[in-house]
């Protein structure tokens, strides 16, 4: 939602996520994904416990 408004691209065009995700880049430069976004918030959040935790349930 926020990269469409960013480039001004309107819901009613029909553009893929992709075509965003590319038009943004080339006008604004490359974006960290979501996820490692999200890992890294969660991580700064919970801190070594969070990381430790997900480690031992993985084991």
């Amino acid at each position: 939602m926020f990269l469409r408004r960013l480039i001004r691209i309107s819901y009613m065009e029909h553009k893929t996520n992709e075509y965003v995700r590319n038009m943004t880049a080339i006008r604004v430069g490359p974006q960290e994904p979501i996820l490692a976004t999200v890992k890294r918030q969660k991580l700064a959040l919970f801190g070594r416990t969070y990381l430790e935790k997900t480690l031992y349930l993985r084991l």
